[in-house]
């Protein structure tokens, strides 16, 4: 999505091209929208513009990659403030993240958030009992990560759990970036799927139209 908007116009990259930071929607030093289009009610028309005029082009698949991908993101940028609090170097993120199994794909952004926020209170006091020890700490943070994960999506297959259990959503007040609002009204119309519901898009079988001679009822 960064770059269809770029070569649509929209943006700029200033981040080093194969930096982290590059796929972040969440840095501001990575990506800037571009002169002209600053202000919040031009950006927006300019960003709903281009997206819908890029919604023909995707298919179902295409547009199940791109849920998974801002979730992907989400978690990430929301597990990078979580070792920022902790003074934990945020630069194992990425390697925590992609080290997770299969289960880990199959849980919902507000799940993921759920198996973060509580993985990282060992790992801060581990942090501390070794003296500031990262590795030891990053060690314990994917033991808990995992371990976690596989629970919480056992007891998800069981059909015990309600949609909003183990669901930990952003607190109201937090601005989710415009880029982010607009491909979900634009592309993912999904509401509250986005954080309930592992991104995995259902698609609605097509409508049948009757036939003339189709019995009247």
């Amino acid at each position: 999505m960064l770059l269809f908007l770029k070569t649509a116009g929209l943006l700029a990259e200033t981040g080093a091209p194969n930096g982290p930071t590059r796929r972040s929607l969440y840095d501001p030093i990575s990506w800037s929208y571009r002169a002209g289009i600053q202000l919040p009610n031009d950006l927006s028309a300019s960003l709903t513009q281009a997206l819908r005029a890029w919604y023909p082009s995707l298919g179902a698949q295409d547009r199940q990659w791109l849920w998974r991908q801002l979730s992907d993101r989400e978690a990430a940028a929301y597990l990078v403030s979580l070792l920022r609090k902790h003074r934990i170097g945020i630069q194992y993120a990425e390697d925590i993240l992609r080290l997770q199994e299969e289960d880990w794909t199959a849980l919902s952004l507000g799940r993921k958030r759920y198996v973060l926020w509580s993985s990282i209170r060992g790992t801060a006091s581990e942090f501390l009992r070794n003296g500031g020890n990262e590795s030891a700490a990053v060690t314990v943070l994917r033991r808990e990560v995992r371990s976690r994960t596989n629970w919480l999506y056992l007891k998800e297959v069981s059909g015990t759990l309600a949609k909003t259990d183990y669901c930990f959503l952003p607190d109201p007040a937090w601005r989710r970036p415009l880029m982010v609002d607009v491909a979900l009204e634009s592309l993912l119309p999904i509401g509250d799927d986005y954080w309930l519901a592992p991104p995995i898009l259902v698609e609605r079988p097509p409508r049948r139209v009757p036939h003339d001679d189709a019995p009247k009822t």
